[in-house]
């Protein structure tokens, strides 16, 4: 059955749904003798459309037919049900509310949305039935929390007497629904300022003034995403000046950059020129390239070149081959990331930020990657990316090298990743810290595979070493084979005959 985009709002409404819905002067109900929750029936009793809406609402809403019984609700469990149920409640009684609640909590069917839009309708009608069954089944604190939207000061009474120790979950909802008289609550009782309450009170405030709400929530050592969000959108460079005063608010800055680069896009730079120099002003040009790096990457690479300093200008040209598509242009970005890396200091050339772009071309273009890296002879970030390459993507980094002539660079490469094959686990282990589930067998093979006497020898003997450490048996039963590599096989006796000494 069709649900029009109006009744799909009702699933946001939460307990306003039962404003938008007038309720019938009476209800007539189904019961069986049998059993009233299997039999309940709604079909009889459709809303009738309120005459304060607006007549094509109104229309829409009479529209509807609801034939969703109670026991199909508390059955089902898709995306649609919490529309059912939003129907359902705005005309239920307290008993009904009650038999469906405890359904649906028999069931295991009673998650946070589903009893936060329960309990809202229910405590607007009956909070002390709603508590009631919400100790049944523990969920009290929900009661409380919803009972406080409705009746704060009453609901705080009550709770302080009753239960105190879901006096913040009270206030957590007076606080969203009435921030002032939360706040004095507050201050009269300052041991509820935990998350629950001052989360709900920056919530509240966060309506009519999301500056005051992050002052609020900062002076309590709370932080949430809400309240700078609303701030971007409301007002970005007021948004910018509380973020570049609380460095440490990383994690809510790292949200809300991009919104405000996706919502205030022309903008940006001038607020960018009123930015002191910082971490804010660092993270909020690399947002704007990567916003820009799609529609406009003329632009983006004019701002990186504003930059001072190599090392931020690497750092931005790398994620700008990281989001371009095409692998011309990503090399593109790469070849200019390493005209500035050139410049720095060896332990500052290889960054995360280019390690993910050229792990992102090694997948696409890896001849042309390597070409490139090689070219650039000063430092060797060539084996450095292939390093990380034959960690990340082992077939795919031993499918390229099986393919690749005779060299020094081939050898190299082959090495490292008879290594990594050891640690499949960790990466970043020792070589005496191998695995015991490594591919030791095909770590053997890809020493083997080096041309290098001393670099083969080398590695071969890291390789058994383990082997014999680890899976003894298995290392005795392969060199057992009369093809294996003669090589090989005189290291094997060699580090078998010393650990019998």
């Amino acid at each position: 059955m069709k649900r029009s985009p109006l009744i799909l709002g009702l699933l946001f409404l939460g307990s306003a749904a039962a404003g938008w819905i007038a309720k019938p002067e009476s209800t007539q109900r189904k019961e069986s003798a049998d059993s009233t929750l299997s039999h309940a029936s709604k079909s009889s009793s459709r809303p009738a459309a309120s005459q304060s809406i607006p007549s094509d609402i109104a229309r829409q809403i009479e529209s509807v037919s609801f034939s969703k019984s109670l026991s199909e609700i508390a059955e089902e469990h898709h995306p649609g049900r919490l529309t059912e149920l939003a129907l359902w409640l705005a005309d239920a009684n307290s008993e009904e509310m009650a038999e469906l609640w405890r359904a649906l909590h028999q069931a295991d069917k009673l998650d946070s949305s589903s009893y936060d839009l329960f309990m809202r309708h229910w405590a607007k009608i009956d909070p002390r039935g709603a508590l009631v069954v919400a100790r049944e089944t523990n969920h009290e604190r929900v009661a409380w929390w919803a009972w406080g939207k409705h009746e704060p000061e009453k609901a705080f009474a009550a709770c302080q007497t009753e239960s105190p120790e879901f006096l913040s979950f009270t206030l957590r909802g007076i606080g969203q629904d009435f921030p002032d008289l939360a706040l004095r609550l507050l201050e009269e009782n300052p041991n509820l300022a935990d998350h629950a309450a001052i989360e709900g009170i920056a919530q509240g405030m966060d309506d009519e003034d999301p500056l005051t709400a992050l002052e609020f929530a900062a002076r309590h050592g709370k932080s949430f995403q809400d309240p700078l969000k609303s701030l971007v959108r409301a007002d970005p460079a007021a948004a910018l000046e509380w973020m570049n005063s609380h460095p440490r608010r990383s994690h809510e800055i790292s949200e809300a950059l991009p919104k405000l680069v996706a919502e205030h896009t022309e903008q940006v730079p001038e607020l960018l020129a009123q930015l002191p120099t910082g971490q804010v002003r660092k993270n909020l040009i690399e947002e704007f390239i990567a916003h820009m790096a799609m529609d406009d990457p003329t632009q983006a690479i004019a701002l990186i070149e504003e930059q001072p300093g190599s090392a931020i200008r690497s750092s931005l040209y790398a994620q700008l081959a990281t989001q371009a598509n095409d692998p011309s242009k990503s090399l593109e970005f790469v070849n200019r990331t390493l005209e500035e890396v050139n410049q720095l200091p060896a332990e500052a050339q290889y960054t995360h930020h280019l390690d993910k772009a050229l792990q992102k071309l090694l997948s696409t273009s890896p001849d042309e990657t390597i070409a490139l890296l090689q070219s650039y002879e000063s430092f060797a970030l060539d084996q450095r990316a292939v390093a990380r390459w034959t960690i990340n993507d082992p077939i795919a980094a031993a499918t390229w090298l099986a393919s690749q002539p005779p060299s020094d660079n081939r050898d190299q490469y082959a090495a490292t990743l008879a290594t990594n094959l050891l640690r499949p686990n960790d990466p970043f282990a020792r070589y005496d810290r191998a695995s015991v589930n490594a591919d030791f067998a095909g770590s053997l093979a890809w020493s083997e595979f080096i041309e290098q006497e001393e670099l083969r020898s080398q590695t071969s003997q890291s390789v058994i070493t383990n082997w014999l450490k680890h899976q003894p048996e298995e290392a005795a039963e392969y060199f057992s084979n009369d093809s294996v590599d003669p090589i090989s096989h005189q290291i094997f006796e060699a580090l078998k005959e010393s650990q019998t000494e």
